[in-house]
């Protein structure tokens, strides 16, 4: 894909590839997540089709930040498209899975554009961790965050190292060890969040934020991004890779993938 290259109309949604959509007006970027009926749930594909536009977006003399978000109002992602996960069977490729999901938050964290989240409805498991590697979140009223992976015999990767960083270590393991939920309104006291939109309006309001950002000098705002971000953990991103590797492995992981499939309640048994 060339997302930088000459457009009739580049104010309009236009595919990049088969589940993202893109549209830059006003040298702000919005790319939205195209998987309305199945709550904007993440691909193999997706992580790397964001990587990879990102990294088009920088060379673009047009774009001066970012809004990432998910078609629709119930959802910026679901999470992991769990019918993906469940057809990853070798180490080897279940590894080169989560670490194409790592470096792709890798790659928001450091990009040289600020990349605003729009989190329209649920920001669940790999939603709210994009939330997470996001520079600045826009949260609509009806947005509910949440890192349920623990249902389903999992742990979210990049949600172990950056929400303690982002919302402290108690509320990680609460949610993380609970799968509860919370809204925009706990979000946003909790840091998370730092705005509150009404539904239907988050996106607009995320490419505000974006057009003020793309108003001052670049190089400023690049700098401020990269020397914010100096200080943060990186966190073992190989631990973590080998350790939601060893769970995808475990009998527990392969009931919690069934019994989402089929629709009921998981029996595990620690093994």
């Amino acid at each position: 894909m060339n997302v930088a290259a000459d457009r009739a109309d580049r104010s309009v949604d236009s595919p990049v590839s088969e589940d993202l959509l893109l549209r830059v007006q006003d040298r702000v970027a919005v790319l939205t997540i195209d998987r309305e009926k199945k709550h904007n749930a993440l691909t193999p594909g997706i992580w790397a089709d964001l990587r990879d536009t990102l990294a088009e977006l920088e060379q673009d003399p047009e774009v001066r930040a970012v809004v990432l978000t998910g078609a629709g109002d119930r959802s910026f992602s679901a999470g992991g498209d769990i019918e993906s996960f469940a057809a990853v069977h070798t180490l080897s490729d279940q590894q080169a899975f989560i670490r194409s999901c790592m470096l792709t938050f890798g790659a928001i964290e450091d990009s040289t554009l600020p990349v605003i989240a729009a989190v329209n409805g649920w920001a669940l498991g790999g939603g709210m961790e994009l939330a997470l590697a996001c520079d600045i979140v826009v949260a609509a009223e009806n947005a509910l965050f949440g890192i349920p992976e623990a249902a389903i015999g999992l742990v979210p990767g990049f949600g172990m190292v950056r929400g303690p960083q982002v919302l402290g270590r108690h509320w990680t393991k609460y949610l993380t060890l609970t799968g509860f939920r919370i809204d925009a309104a706990k979000a946003e006291k909790l840091g998370l969040v730092q705005e509150v939109a009404p539904v239907g309006g988050v996106v607009g309001r995320a490419v505000e934020i974006g057009r003020a950002i793309a108003a001052n000098a670049p190089l400023a705002v690049s700098v401020g991004k990269s020397y914010v971000n100096r200080g943060r953990d990186q966190g073992d991103f190989a631990t973590t890779n080998q350790a939601v590797s060893m769970l995808h492995a475990t009998q527990d992981a392969k009931e919690g993938f069934a019994a989402f499939l089929e629709k009921r309640p998981p029996e595990f048994h620690g093994r």
